[in-house]
């Protein structure tokens, strides 16, 4: 089962040219909660994974990994 990645939420924040309170503003979040994301803190909401895709222009799925074994389907 897939599951959000912390460090690639800050990447794909990074690689849109966003800071933290850039992001915030525009995903009405605050500066506080946007680092908790990316630190693995708190796992954000899914209506707000969404607006980060959307926001960052990935995939939600580019913000996530897959937890299975390798080898297995």
């Amino acid at each position: 089962m897939p599951t959000i990645d912390h460090n690639l939420l800050r990447a794909a924040r990074e690689a849109a040219g966003l800071t933290r309170e850039q992001a915030g503003t525009a995903l009405a979040r605050s500066y506080p909660a946007i680092q908790a994301y990316e630190r693995g803190v708190i796992v954000p909401p899914g209506n707000v994974l969404i607006a980060m895709a959307r926001l960052y222009g990935v995939a939600v799925e580019d913000l996530c990994r897959d937890d299975k074994p390798a080898g297995v389907r």
